[in-house]
């Protein structure tokens, strides 16, 4: 039957906590995850409970979007601790280096 089922595992590692995560199982393996989602919300009514928000925004505004995360702390190596998130956020720094800027935006 397709549906969705929140999964918490026994042990939950680090990123698992910073990121307040859980897994998602899908009742219906032989069908891809999104069907299982739609089903879903197609059964339950609770459509308007999920929202995807796209935001197109000029290299100026995304550099002031990555300033204000920056600053409250929202970046690759917060979200994903270890080497892994720490490498990722250099590629931010190296492609704004102003981010890190007290004085910049």
């Amino acid at each position: 039957m397709p549906r969705v089922e929140v999964v918490n595992t026994y042990r939950i590692n680090q990123r698992q906590t910073i990121q307040q995560g859980v897994f998602l199982c899908p009742g219906d393996i032989s069908m891809p995850f999104t069907d299982n989602l739609h089903a879903v919300l197609k059964n339950a009514g609770d459509s308007d409970k999920f929202l995807k928000l796209e935001i197109e925004a000029d290299p100026h505004e995304r550099l002031v979007i990555l300033q204000h995360l920056h600053r409250m702390n929202v970046t690759s190596a917060s979200l994903f601790p270890g080497m892994d998130g720490f490498a990722r956020s250099l590629n931010t720094i190296l492609v704004f280096p102003d981010t890190l800027r007290p004085d910049a935006g």
